[in-house]
């Protein structure tokens, strides 16, 4: 917090917190990608942590990232000619999918099978909460929905085959009781951020997946 006057005292109640993670990208073809590494490699010590901590964050692991596949797979970017020397800042909310896996390269993620099991990491800030469970939504780029409201488990294997090379949008969250009213955490989405020499792009989307062909 930078806001002149405002003193940080500590973290929000676990009950009321949440995290947002960055990561922190190096282009493959930087003019001085020893200088950024070293950057990176400075966020992460016990210094860079107490600056943060005063801020009222806290310090975390900045992951480098080869961008060189990234590059061709987002060539449709007007701007990825210079993505050589961007930055990317990826953003996950919410609950971390374990499969289908996702990296900054690519849009969505193709499964290999038409009854996929999704999982994702397990929601552990039970401390005070009741009847903890998973809601899972999964809806097709023609519109059809399953949703499961009841899910105990951190994965879901799909029951009933699903069409063929469609890209189906799906997203997870936990919900849970405390003293009898329901609460949740968000649903799971990513944002990303693309920093160029000459332009930006900032988008939004929940995760997406493509079934294999017949």
């Amino acid at each position: 917090m930078t806001v002149p006057g405002v003193e940080a005292l500590g973290p929000l109640p676990a009950a009321l917190q949440h995290y947002t993670v960055f990561h922190a990208g190096v282009g493959v073809g930087s003019k001085d990608s020893s200088a950024a590494k070293a950057l990176i490699e400075f966020l992460t010590t016990p210094a860079a942590g107490a600056v943060f901590g005063a801020q009222g964050q806290e310090a975390g692991r900045i992951t480098v990232v080869n961008l060189g596949e990234a590059v061709k797979r987002i060539a449709i970017v007007s701007v990825c000619a210079c993505l050589a020397t961007s930055g990317c800042i990826y953003i996950g909310h919410g609950l971390d999918p374990i499969y289908p896996k996702y990296d900054l390269g690519n849009r969505n993620s193709r499964v290999n099978t038409l009854k996929p099991r999704l999982e994702w990491e397990a929601y552990t800030d039970v401390a005070g909460k009741e009847n903890l469970r998973y809601q899972l939504e999964i809806v097709s780029e023609k519109g059809k929905r399953i949703f499961k409201d009841d899910l105990r488990e951190t994965y879901y294997a799909v029951e009933d085959p699903l069409e063929p090379d469609i890209d189906y949008q799906w997203r997870v969250r936990a919900v849970w009781t405390v003293d009898g009213k329901p609460e949740s955490s968000k649903w799971n989405y990513r944002t990303q951020l693309l920093l160029t020499p000459i332009n930006w792009l900032w988008s939004g989307r929940t995760y997406v997946f493509t079934t294999p062909l017949k």
